[in-house]
């Protein structure tokens, strides 16, 4: 008729005797009680803290500064740094990056400026996170993306590949002779 209602629940009781076997065991499932919460809430405290820092819009003055890219560390970190932050795109952190008011969206434009930089790296990247970013859902950023940047940037990306495949075949047919 009256059970115990304490948070440990299962009849756990602290032992009078520390230096006990039954104390060790209740210290046991004491910690792995605070572990499990511990783990339970770390997941929330990243997810919060992510939104945190997306928030501010600071995270889109670093992706539009004027960077110097000559300087082939600066643009390693930055293209994976833009990388990275697609890698967390979904329907939640896309207004993040997103603005429809301003109809703004530097994660996206500032990358596709790259697509046919000279480094491999650079250039797998920014194709990375054109995917990462139609992946997500979002119908006023799609359109945003169709009508403003679609255009120029898969004409450009169907020249760069064609200019390449010529350059295939040539080397092919010299090969061939």
């Amino acid at each position: 008729m009256f059970r115990s209602r304490s948070w440990f629940g299962g009849g756990l009781w602290k032992p009078k005797n520390p230096h006990s076997l039954e104390h060790l065991k209740y210290l046991y499932n004491v910690l792995s009680k605070n572990q499990t919460v511990s783990d339970n809430n770390r997941g929330l405290l990243v997810e919060t803290l992510r939104y945190y820092l997306l928030s501010n819009n600071h995270v889109n003055s670093i992706i539009v500064h004027k960077f110097d890219f000559s300087d082939e560390e600066v643009m390693a970190y930055y293209i994976s740094f833009l990388k990275t932050l697609s890698l967390k795109l979904n329907a939640h952190t896309i207004h993040f990056f997103y603005n429809e008011h301003t109809k703004d969206f530097p994660l996206y434009t500032e990358a596709i400026k790259f697509f046919n930089h000279s480094e491999g790296m650079v250039r797998i990247a920014v194709r990375t996170l054109t995917l990462n970013v139609y992946r997500v859902e979002d119908a006023s950023m799609l359109a945003f993306i169709r009508d403003r940047t679609a255009a120029p940037y898969f004409s450009n990306l169907v020249w760069f590949i064609g200019n390449h495949i010529i350059e295939l075949d040539t080397c092919v047919r010299n090969d061939a002779e």
